[in-house]
Formats: structure tokens, C-alpha cells, sequence
């Protein structure tokens, strides 16, 4: 999710007021601006369902969700050894 007015909020702040919506964890992306770490308007939300909604609703706003899958370091193996992927398949 992007929302520019939640960087300025902490994640019990977004919690509390996201939380009736299935929100349970948030993650503030974060990029380096020279030696320091730089709040980005990117947000990961964990919901309680395995089914994320469409939109969540931040103020008057409604904010389109997009799906985010990380890959795990097994997933990461068989991207990059191409041979195991195929016997895998």
C-alpha cells in the first residue's frame, strides 16, 4: 500500500486506526538518503485473513491494496540454480 499521510504516523498509530479494517502488523519501507534511513510512503500490512481486501480506507481516503509475495531463501535457490527449478517442476 502507498499512503503519504501514514508516514508520519508510528505503526501503533496505523495499528489502532487500521486494525477494524484486518490490518495486524505494519512495515514502513525505508531507503538510505546518505547515512541516514529515509521513510518512503510504501507500507506492508499484514492482515488476519488470507485474503487481503481491495482497498483500505485511511481518513476519507480509499487506498488500493496491491499484493506483495517475498521470496524465502528456498524460493531464491530455485531462481537462481535453474536445473534444480526444472526438476522441481
Amino acid at each position: 500500500m502507498r499512503c503519504r499521510d501514514l508516514t508520519h504516523c508510528t505503526d501503533e498509530v496505523i495499528l489502532k486506526e487500521l486494525g477494524r479494517q484486518g490490518v495486524t502488523k505494519t512495515f514502513n519501507i525505508t531507503v538510505k538518503d546518505g547515512q541516514s534511513q529515509r521513510k518512503t510512503n510504501s507500507f506492508i500490512l499484514t492482515f488476519n485473513s488470507s485474503q487481503p481486501p481491495k482497498h483500505i480506507t485511511v481518513g476519507y481516503e480509499r487506498i488500493p491494496v496491491s499484493l506483495y509475495t517475498f521470496l524465502t531463501l528456498t524460493d531464491a535457490s530455485l531462481v537462481n540454480n535453474s536445473d534444480t527449478l526444472k526438476r522441481t517442476v
